[in-house]
């Protein structure tokens, strides 16, 4: 056999071969095409064009399928302009009733994170046996207007049910999640028990003797202590690396998990009524505010066509629409919150925080708010979570406002020497080469006028630049100048810039740190165990800082965190 010698580049890697604009054209569509699945004798989903699975051994059994590629909301082909702005305008309605009927079942957390939905699946795959059944079912219950639309529907119900909600229906998963609170208890207890604080106050006292694993083939037992004792070490740091950084609150925690489980338990019912509220809603639906029998079993048909479960197929139909109107009865689309209103202590923020707003709004975002309910349960501060949150929406629309005053910089810094001479300085190092440093001096108080050109100490220096330029955006494109911000309402705000640059301990992120870290310092009580609270306080800040946008990634280490506050916090330390 000849072995194939791949093709290297002078660095000595392997040259990948490119691929042409038709591969990435084809990934970008099959990302918005969706291929309808069929269940097989075990009950196992797989998708109708198995034939293009490499490893098609288990697929034998399988029934053959002719498939139909149909594109939905397809635009006219005609040149007639209006007819295009009829389409565009009816895809942005269906969108809107999309929305308003079906997020909750879909997308509940772009509605709580803001994220912005379009929809996302242009192209579908099935059986023309299917095609044909669900053309069918749109001309008896004259919904061609909303055919496509009808298509999308069953393809995200199916695609969602197949994918989110299938696997946690099973017997298994349903008892994970019923024995999810006793067994965190147990966990907890364990952790108490091997816990060498706690086991000199234990009478009597708890040795561990044993653990046992039990496979589906087998019981294996570990007796050996040193080998036991590192076995729950492990576990008690993994659970301390958590997110709340303390096992104890981690393992309480635990069952939280699985609350989203329990709104996807009941995926069917919440379609059913999604579905029923759109027929009715709109009123698309032929007869739809007289007799509702017609409502029931069109809802039914399409849960079938998605694959989800109703009640056996043997069943008549009119039974099976009973458990629909059923379904729908006993079952209400809850809509979530997007935003949450907040009472914070106002006079007392003000007592630290002499540039708070006024006029601030007190309706904040629920993602907001549920990070400071996090934070607040992490660091034991529940007391103070209306503050907290308040305080990174502070800080969150400070630094849009600042950002915004950023994107004025090739304006102002004309008529700052020293910002257009750092300007100057920065763009040319990142010039890749287009440009070149020749030489730098400075002025100490001791030693006056210095100058160099050494290129390698030229090099440090714009190696130094440059990576701090890149991991620290915020020191360079937040408050940069003194300006200041005048409050009009909850909506607009007024700026007066001046030509000075802003000294390091005057900028916003510095005077916000040591505001914030000198409220926490005065108004939290500290117990006995508080040793060093002030670890707790920068890392605290850092996060919430973190939240509001203040730096360019959203996910720093936290020590990185705690050492941009404390630099903060040293500017500021004497002002």
């Amino acid at each position: 056999m000849v072995e194939h010698t791949p093709k290297r580049n002078k660095h000595g890697d392997v040259e990948l071969p490119k691929l042409d604009e038709d591969f990435w054209q084809k990934l970008r569509e099959d990302q918005y095409n969706y291929v309808f699945q069929f269940q097989d004798s075990a009950g196992f989903f797989h998708p109708m064009d198995y034939d293009g699975i490499p490893d098609n051994e288990i697929a034998k059994s399988f029934p053959r399928f002719d498939l139909k590629k149909y594109k939905l909301f397809s635009m006219p082909e005609d040149e007639n302009s209006s007819r295009r702005e009829d389409h565009i305008h009816f895809m942005n309605t269906l969108q809107d009733l999309y929305i308003y009927y079906f997020y909750e079942l879909f997308h509940d957390a772009a509605i709580t994170q803001g994220y912005v939905y379009h929809f996302d699946i242009s192209t579908i795959v099935l059986s023309e046996a299917i095609f044909e059944a669900i053309h069918s079912f749109i001309k008896k219950y004259e919904l061609t207007n909303v055919g496509d639309f009808i298509f999308f529907l069953i393809a995200s119900l199916q695609k969602y049910y197949v994918s989110d909600v299938e696997y946690y229906q099973s017997p298994e998963q349903q008892k994970q999640v019923k024995n999810a609170k006793k067994e965190a208890e147990k966990a907890i207890t364990v952790l108490d028990k091997t816990d060498d604080r706690r086991k000199l106050s234990q009478r009597p006292r708890s040795r561990l003797e044993a653990i046992s694993f039990k496979f589906n083939d087998g019981i294996l037992t570990i007796k050996d202590s040193v080998l036991n004792s590192g076995i729950v070490s492990a576990f008690r740091e993994h659970e301390n690396n958590g997110s709340l950084k303390n096992w104890r609150k981690q393992l309480a925690a635990y069952p939280r998990i699985y609350d989203e489980n329990k709104i996807k338990n009941k995926f069917g019912q919440r379609s059913a009524r999604a579905l029923y509220n759109f027929f009715i809603g709109t009123k698309i639906f032929p007869n739809s505010n007289g007799k509702k029998t017609a409502v029931y079993e069109a809802v039914l048909q399409i849960l079938e066509f998605a694959s989800i479960p109703v009640v056996g197929k043997e069943e008549d139909l009119q039974y099976r629409a009973k458990i629909i109107r059923l379904w729908i009865k006993r079952n209400e689309i809850d809509y979530a919150k997007t935003h949450y209103e907040i009472k914070p202590d106002t006079e007392r923020l003000l007592k630290y925080f002499k540039d708070l707003p006024t006029g601030l709004s007190k309706i904040i975002p629920k993602n907001m708010y549920s990070f400071a309910y996090y934070l607040c349960d992490r660091f034991n501060l529940s007391l103070h979570i209306n503050e907290i949150a308040y305080l990174i929406l502070f800080a969150s629309n400070r630094i849009t406002q600042l950002r915004w005053e950023y994107l004025q910089l090739d304006n102002q810094k004309k008529q700052i020497p020293d910002l257009t001479a750092f300007s100057n300085l920065i763009e040319c190092i990142q010039s890749k080469g287009k440009d070149e440093v020749l030489e730098f001096s400075f002025r100490t108080k001791s030693t006056g006028a210095n100058t160099f050109t050494s290129p390698q100490l030229i090099l440090i220096i714009k190696s130094a630049l440059l990576e701090y330029n890149t991991s620290n955006k915020e020191e360079f494109t937040l408050d940069v100048w003194e300006s200041d911000f005048i409050e009009k309402d909850e909506n607009s705000w007024e700026v007066k810039r001046s030509n000075i640059l802003n000294k390091p301990s005057e900028r916003f992120l510095p005077k916000f740190c040591r505001q914030f870290y000198d409220y926490l310092l005065g108004e939290i009580q500290l117990s006995s165990a508080d040793f060093m609270p002030s670890e707790k306080y920068i890392l605290l800040i850092g996060l919430c800082l973190q939240k509001a946008g203040a730096f360019s990634l959203n996910m720093n280490e936290e020590e990185y965190l705690k050492n941009k506050v404390r630099g903060w916090l040293n500017l500021t330390e004497n002002t």
